[in-house]
């Protein structure tokens, strides 16, 4: 399932911004899986890269760092932060677009939902 994204309030005239994507994106350089919010595409010395912000506030960008995801990847934690920002924009919570709970945490690996300790 596909979400819509919001619209880049700048948008870059270089850019090609996305209308929607999966929900769950993983940055291999990151410890915990996001929400986006914004994914613009632009080309930089003709190769493909990605500006992806997310609901809690940070983003990344890089050329073939990032995954989209249905679901979070097993044994990783989703950003609490993005998470309460996503629900209180109106989107779905992450264990209603997943079928089942979905561990949820912050920069430490460390679970706040319901005490399981990543090691």
């Amino acid at each position: 399932m596909k979400v819509a994204l919001r619209q880049p309030k700048k948008p870059s005239s270089a850019a090609y911004a996305w209308e929607t994507c999966l929900p769950f994106v993983e940055n291999k350089r990151g410890v915990l899986i996001h929400r986006p919010v914004t994914v613009e595409r632009y080309m930089h010395l003709r190769t493909p890269y990605l500006a992806v912000h997310y609901w809690c506030g940070n983003g990344s960008n890089g050329h073939g760092i990032f995954t989209f995801l249905a679901e979070p990847t097993a044994g990783k934690l989703v950003c609490e932060k993005c998470e309460s920002a996503a629900i209180a924009a109106g989107l779905p919570a992450s264990d209603l677009l997943c079928g089942h709970h979905v561990h949820k945490g912050t920069t430490k690996p460390v679970a706040t939902c319901c005490g399981m300790v990543k090691p």
